[in-house]
């Protein structure tokens, strides 16, 4: 081997592209969810500005095992200030088997990547689910764009749920 492929083997780009290699999805579910939806919905003419919040915390288990706990949620208000009118939470958790020992440098690199992939289209799911039977114009959150990731991976994360 030459010292520039050494060189490559130890980027942070190359460590998680192994680690994404030997890692195994064993399960997603949905453990808890709630939506709260005010009157003034129901009004003609009501527009309404979300924001999406994704708290994302995960446990190491035994065999190279972590299960990983994302608390979704979308808040929808008039503006900024004014009352909440739509309130969904989603709670999300996903098992994974690795290959290798996760660490938080590769954890943290993982949840910015492809984390979100796999569990955004449950929470989309379930957020226009429930607004549709709301009796409500069903709320369509996008797909996920890479510059969406970036914003939802500022949520803070803690490696064992007794420290939330």
């Amino acid at each position: 081997m030459t010292e520039s492929s050494d060189v490559l083997d130890n980027t942070p780009l190359q460590i998680a592209s192994d680690f994404i290699t030997g890692l195994q999805l064993l399960f997603i579910q949905t453990r808890g969810a709630s939506a709260k939806f005010s009157s003034e919905l129901y009004q003609t003419g009501v527009e309404v500005r979300t924001r999406i919040n994704n708290a994302v915390k995960f446990e190491v288990l035994e065999d190279n095992c972590f299960e990983v706990t994302q608390d979704l949620r979308v808040i929808g208000r008039k503006k900024t200030e004014d009352p909440v009118l739509i309130d969904i939470r989603c709670k999300i958790i996903s098992r994974y088997k690795s290959k290798e020992v996760i660490s938080l440098k590769t954890f943290d690199h993982f949840r910015k990547t492809l984390l979100c992939l796999q569990t955004w289209p449950y929470f989309r799911e379930y957020v226009q689910n429930c607004t549709y039977r709301a009796g409500l114009p069903p709320m369509i959150i996008p797909f996920l764009q890479v510059a969406d990731m970036s914003e939802l991976s500022k949520e803070p994360f803690t490696k064992d749920p007794s420290e939330r």
